[in-house]
């Protein structure tokens, strides 16, 4: 378990930093607007799995699954325009965790997301019969 969860962090750095990069050098273009999109949901996969590391059902299928279900309810939230509701200021870290523009393109990289956390999850699980046989 200390392995994976070593892993398992070691990956949530990476893509953290790499987010925390995009966002702070790259303004616009076509990296900013969906590749750091695409990465948020492997970002909260990996944090989770740091304290969840026995494989199952759950942290396997149904979480990334949740996990696009937050994203999709942050796009939702950001339709209703629930920052400038609650007088939540678009630079503030709760902004800027919520997300102010609502992007229908936003879903489609969350999907993405998903899928290449399904595909990790995937060569994991095929690494890890192979090594018990």
């Amino acid at each position: 378990m200390r392995k994976m969860r070593s892993l398992y962090a070691g990956i949530f750095l990476a893509l953290l930093l790499l987010e925390i990069l995009i966002g702070t050098f790259l303004k616009t273009g076509i990296i900013r607007a969906y590749v750091g999109d695409v990465l948020v949901l492997p970002v909260l996969y990996f944090l989770v799995r740091i304290f969840w590391t026995k494989p199952s059902r759950g942290n396997c299928i149904i979480l990334p699954a949740v996990l696009f279900g937050v994203g999709a309810a942050a796009e939702f939230l950001q339709a209703l325009d629930i920052t400038g509701k609650l007088g939540i200021a678009r630079d503030s870290l709760p902004g800027i965790l919520l997300g102010t523009v609502c992007d229908p393109m936003d879903l489609v990289c969350y999907g993405i997301g998903t899928l290449l956390i399904y595909i990790y999850v995937h060569i994991e699980t095929k690494l890890r019969k192979e090594k018990s046989i």
